[in-house]
């Protein structure tokens, strides 16, 4: 990077320092924190996260690990370690020489590595969606005060191929963005990068598309030789704000999601990014090519971008490990995979009106929204008789992510709220025992 690249504000694809020591554990020495111990789940979030269900790859934080986990290091803001992350992390640096900790007020760094590999059975925070499979390098290359320079990929690009023997790398994730377009000096510093990455090192690069609810991709995941990944609801179709157009290689889970606070451990419900989206799907890689080592980059990308293509552009984790070979990973996984406990009695349950909207089809809601200065009024044009309305309104992106500013439950068609420039709504109708009997929607306030 030479000392005249011009630097520009980093962007954090979701929508303080805190050093801790750096544990270099393995998933044997974490005793039942290992994903391939009996879960004992009772204070983490739900399994399987909604992200899991609608990928399909809650199996695979359950799976039996391979002989060889594959290295995933992700170029973000740094990593804070949590009991979620100790186990799987085997090395943490920061380009500036700094604290590894991460600088994000957010945890942005910190949150993709535990969207990425969050330990189950450990009663503390979320499971991620491959903890058996991947372990963590993580490289600071944000620094708030200094923003990020588009050189910085270049060189933390090169931190990561350094690491990549010892560690066994095989993928690195980008959940950072550049503000604009590079020049053609340092797109051309990028493609070199990329290009030895790729051919010198075997490792595929993963790059977030960007939350401006663009037809085109941002940087760097524009770059040829990046796989770029949007974000999907529950219904795989593209969220409101994620971008979209002829670069992106896949969607996968990046809103409605269901998260850990990485201090914490508490259950968060209001994140959701392109951010995410890139480290589930980098994980995934990752695990995949644990499992089949011989597979190149290329033919590991185009396993996971045909399976997506099958099922209509999104991520699709069983499909991809049935097409790799893998279905004894998929049995193994399922077997292990904490199961619901059995109803105390077999009763059936008369259908009432209540939960007759369960046996059918889920609607999409129709909303028009009429701007009174202040004020906004939604008309619910398809609500049903007799359902109530949620309605989550939040504010615009701070450091990528979307924060619920209000939530609104009505059973009224018009709704007032106040105006969120830049905002965005959620939708979504439940019936009198809150059951959905919608998809949930996004609307951009603009």
């Amino acid at each position: 990077m030479s000392a005249a690249t011009t630097t520009h504000p980093v962007r954090l694809f979701t929508a303080a320092a805190h050093p801790v020591r750096l544990l270099l554990a393995t998933l044997a020495a974490a005793g039942c924190a290992a994903a391939f111990c009996a879960p004992a789940l009772a204070s983490e979030l739900p399994f399987p996260s909604r992200q899991l269900q609608s990928d399909r790859g809650a199996f695979l934080a359950f799976a039996a690990p391979p002989i060889q986990p594959a290295g995933l290091c992700i170029i973000d803001s740094g990593l804070t370690l949590n009991p979620d992350l100790q186990p799987v992390v085997v090395d943490r640096e920061a380009l500036d020489g700094g604290d590894p900790g991460d600088v994000d007020p957010a945890v942005h760094g910190t949150r993709m590595a535990m969207e990425a590999a969050a330990v189950p059975g450990n009663n503390w925070g979320m499971v991620g969606a491959a903890p058996g499979a991947v372990r963590i390098v993580s490289i600071r290359a944000t620094n708030t005060a200094d923003g990020l320079s588009f050189g910085a990929y270049q060189q933390a690009m090169l931190t990561c191929e350094l690491r990549a023997e010892k560690y066994d790398v095989k993928v690195i994730s980008l959940s950072v963005g550049f503000q604009g377009s590079p020049t053609p000096e340092q797109l051309t510093e990028l493609q070199d990068a990329t290009t030895r990455a790729r051919s010198s090192y075997g490792l595929d690069v993963v790059a977030a598309a960007g939350n401006e609810g663009a037809s085109e991709v941002s940087y760097p995941a524009a770059a040829p030789g990046i796989l770029a990944v949007g974000a999907a609801n529950a219904q795989r179709e593209p969220c409101a704000f994620s971008n979209t157009g002829p670069q992106l290689a896949l969607l996968a889970p990046g809103c409605d999601l269901e998260e850990a606070n990485p201090l914490s451990g508490a259950a968060e419900y209001d994140y959701a990014g392109t951010s995410q989206a890139t480290g589930i799907t980098a994980a995934v890689l990752a695990a995949l090519r644990a499992y089949r080592p011989d597979l190149s980059p290329e033919a590991a990308e185009q396993l996971l971008e045909s399976t997506a293509a099958s099922a209509g552009g999104a991520l699709d984790v069983t499909a991809l490990f049935q097409a790799a070979g893998l279905q004894g990973v998929i049995a193994e996984g399922e077997a292990r995979e904490p199961k619901p406990a059995a109803p105390a009695a077999s009763v059936p349950t008369p259908v009432t009106p209540a939960t007759a909207h369960r046996t059918r089809r889920l609607i999409r809601p129709r909303v028009r929204i009429r701007r009174h200065g202040t004020t906004l009024v939604m008309d619910l044009q398809n609500l049903p008789r007799g359902d109530r309305a949620i309605v989550d309104v939040l504010g615009p992106p701070r450091h990528g992510h979307r924060h619920r500013v209000l939530q609104i439950s009505s059973n009224h068609r018009a709704i007032s709220l106040p105006a969120v420039h830049g905002g965005l709504l959620a939708v979504i109708y439940r019936d009198p025992a809150g059951q959905p009997v919608s998809s949930d929607a996004s609307y951009r306030l603009r």
